[in-house]
């Protein structure tokens, strides 16, 4: 299961990065903290849930890849931000990496600069026990089993192995204090995220 990360904005708005599923209580604590929040998909996956938050939040701002409308969501024909743009206009806020070489996942990576906190989405996994028997399995599976680690199945999917490596690696040169996965738990050492990281890329 994927989690959100919630973020407040230099602009004093909340930002709502890979919106996932909430329930009535979160919904009503987002409309608390601000009733048109800016809602971030980060790659063409994690974007399920954002027709149901927009619903409940109608002059949301939201950011996602480019293709994702025509791709995926073609409700978000003109209502949708390019993520390009994000890093243009929330400047205080984000350091964008885009990850090449995976068009098929067209992950965007977040550097929060006020926190110092690298945020990716299916670029790395960091779930540890206890766990349900076939997450279990299934994470044993994909080699990101009680570890820091990339999915088998995304190294597989790649286009160019090399552009994507780079981009990868180029987010080890970044200036972060934590890192926050989708899928897991947060990293607080970012030693974590660098060795997890290394390791994926030597056996791309």
């Amino acid at each position: 299961q994927a989690c959100s990360t919630f973020v407040r904005l230099s602009s004093g708005k909340l930002g709502v990065i890979s919106p996932g599923p909430q329930s009535e209580e979160s919904m009503k604590w987002i409309e608390q903290k601000d009733p048109e929040p800016v809602l971030i998909a980060p790659n063409m996956f994690h974007h399920l849930y954002l027709k149901k938050m927009y619903e409940r939040f109608p002059k949301a701002k939201i950011y996602g890849p480019k293709p994702l409308p025509r791709v995926k969501q073609p409700w978000l024909e003109g209502v949708m931000t390019d993520i390009d743009l994000l890093q243009e206009d929330l400047k205080a806020d984000f350091q964008c990496i885009r990850i090449e070489g995976h068009p098929a996942l067209g992950e965007t990576a977040l550097l929060h600069r006020p926190t110092k906190a690298l945020i990716v989405t299916d670029l790395m996994f960091n779930i540890f026990e206890p766990m349900p028997v076939m997450r279990e399995i299934l994470l044993k599976i994909v080699g990101a089993y009680n570890k820091p680690r990339q999915s088998k199945l995304l190294k597989w999917t790649v286009k160019d192995k090399q552009v994507f490596k780079q981009s990868c690696q180029s987010l080890l040169d970044l200036d972060f204090d934590l890192a926050i996965s989708a899928h897991g738990d947060v990293m607080m050492d970012p030693k974590e995220f660098i060795e997890g990281m290394t390791a994926s890329m030597s056996r791309l």
